[in-house]
């Protein structure tokens, strides 16, 4: 009795997806971290809410092109890569967190900090 040799083919998981999938849980530290205490500003509400938005907006354009990336790569390589969720996962939160971060951006830019 001799052994047949397994010829299965190793999966190789998606990288930029699993970036994209763990810069999500970047956001909440983002969010929770008195700036205020870490950094001498100028004013202590407009100054944090600024780095709130911007770091959003910065980590949604992040995770949005790794998502990308991720998706692309699992395309191409059919079959041999796993973990391709994570990458649609970072593109879906990808977009919300650029979009959000966006609105404040473009609403600051168009109407002025009246």
């Amino acid at each position: 009795m001799t052994k047949k040799p397994d010829f299965s083919i190793k999966k190789k998981l998606n990288v930029p997806g699993l970036i994209s999938f763990l810069l999500f849980f970047l956001a909440f530290p983002l969010l929770l971290v008195p700036w205020h205490r870490l950094f001498v500003l100028r004013s202590d509400t407009i100054s944090t809410l600024v780095i709130h938005v911007i770091g959003l907006f910065v980590l949604g354009i992040i995770m949005l092109t790794l998502g990308l990336i991720a998706v692309v790569i699992a395309r191409k390589q059919k079959g041999t890569i796993k973990g391709n969720w994570m990458g649609i996962v970072g593109l879906v939160f990808g977009v919300l967190f650029a979009s959000f971060g966006g609105f404040f951006i473009v609403d600051y830019l168009t109407r002025g900090a009246s």
